[in-house]
């Protein structure tokens, strides 16, 4: 699926679209869902936030996986890779994690994703809200809770060396300021008409680095017609 998005930045905003159009993108979405997520909901129609936003979170795991973490990274992902379940899990959204040659070398991606098909993309402020519970009051939402669930998949379900295991533990502090090989990526995908995306994203970028996040890169991903697009990937159509 390489190459099937690409990308301009603006004022930090990494700006992605399909390559060489959306339609090409679409199709590359289609075939992974094909080959990893059926059965498709036939009955799939405009208006159900869920599978919206289950489907956001799939784009933006092709997109991850194509364009930047590639087979370098492991990863927990709550529902790209079920888009279809009918339900949200309120686990991280996509979490990256790379081993390097050293516990030094080793870096996480937390990545938290809307998906909108307003004019507006103002409903991507509440990422912020969702980065907040990492050092919130609710344990089951805290990073250290995702990076359990992370470890015991590494643990249990992959048989990964107890070495391994324990240098994720190093991943997380006690806040924002003890996690330096934390990397934030808000994400926002949304219609190509939208008309206030890079406002926007400053904004969520701006006020995650106020709470000292030392690296925040938001992300914004337009694709054309979207909420008709989300209905016929989910429908099983080109």
């Amino acid at each position: 699926m390489a190459g099937v998005f690409s990308f301009t930045e603006d004022s930090s905003v990494l700006l992605w679209t399909g390559n060489p159009d959306c339609q090409a993108t679409h199709d590359e979405i289609l075939s992974f869902l094909t080959d990893h997520c059926q059965p498709f909901p036939k009955s799939a129609k405009n208006g159900d936030n869920i599978l919206r936003g289950n489907l956001g979170e799939t784009i933006v795991f092709c997109l991850g996986k194509s364009e930047r973490f590639g087979d370098e990274c492991l990863g927990h992902f709550a529902n790209a890779l079920r888009p279809f379940s009918g339900k949200s899990n309120p686990e991280l959204d996509l979490l990256w994690v790379h081993f390097g040659a050293t516990p030094n070398d080793d870096w996480a991606v937390l990545q938290e994703i809307k998906t909108t098909a307003a004019q507006s993309i103002t409903y991507a402020t509440n990422l912020i809200d969702d980065f907040d519970k990492l050092f919130g009051t609710n344990a089951r939402l805290t990073l250290h809770t995702r990076i359990q669930d992370f470890k015991n998949r590494l643990e249990f379900e992959q048989n990964r060396p107890a070495s391994l295991i324990r240098r994720a533990n190093q991943l997380c502090g006690t806040s924002p300021p003890a996690c330096p090989r934390v990397r934030l990526l808000p994400t926002v995908v949304h219609d190509s008409t939208a008309v206030d995306v890079v406002e926007t994203m400053l904004l969520v970028r701006e006020t995650l680095s106020s709470k000292s996040w030392s690296d925040v890169e938001p992300w914004a991903v337009g694709l054309s017609s979207l909420d008709d697009r989300l209905v016929r990937l989910a429908r099983g159509q080109s």
